[in-house]
């Protein structure tokens, strides 16, 4: 560990009085005790592949051999399977941050919204708090958070009606949104990863 302090030169002082004569003074010195060094911040973000398929018609009717059964609007299961909605987060810095998550949809009728779950009705993921490395040569701590795409496309543009059957014609998709991820410093605490004095 590594004291710092702070010295001051204490002046002579001298009070004329009647009584007596005085040649001293008392001044604090100020100590802090800092572990580690400064803080230095490396986060990485992991993607899922984030494609999504909606699905949107009636069902087959196997017995009529008609769609003519339910009505269906529904973003498929698939795209919150397997990862393909994850987004992680690891903070390999010697100090905590917080991280926030922006998102502005693409496609009118949809909104996107990042989850602390993999679940629809989960808390948005807000004022995100991921801690520093815990000790030297520790593993770097993450957390997941979850991409939800909400509501039915509103397709009734004719440019964006011919665009869509291009793109689905070539069996591609379009680009949906965007996410920004903001990371910033947990200035609340200037505590950093201890050194290791064995090292």
């Amino acid at each position: 560990r590594k004291f710092s302090t702070y010295g001051v030169v204490i002046n002579e002082i001298s009070i004329e009085d009647t009584r007596a004569k005085y040649n001293s003074g008392d001044v604090d010195i100020l100590g802090k005790i800092r572990q580690g060094a400064d803080a230095v911040y490396k986060i990485d973000i992991t993607w899922g592949a984030m494609v999504f398929d909606f699905e949107t018609g009636r069902q087959w009717d196997a017995q009529k051999h008609a769609y003519d059964g339910e009505k269906v609007d529904v973003w498929r299961a698939e795209g919150y399977e397997n990862g393909n909605n994850e987004i992680i987060i690891a903070n390999h810095s010697n100090a905590d941050v917080y991280v926030d998550f922006n998102t502005s949809s693409l496609i009118e009728g949809v909104d996107l919204s990042v989850k602390e779950e993999n679940v629809e009705d989960a808390a948005d993921a807000e004022n995100l708090l991921i801690e520093k490395v815990p000790t030297e040569g520790a593993a770097a701590p993450e957390k997941s958070v979850f991409l939800r795409l909400l509501g039915v496309p509103l397709i009734n543009v004719e440019s964006q009606i011919d665009e869509v059957k291009r793109l689905k014609d070539l069996g591609r998709y379009s680009k949906a949104g965007v996410i920004t991820i903001t990371v910033r410093p947990n200035t609340e605490s200037d505590v950093i990863t201890p050194r290791d004095l064995s090292k």
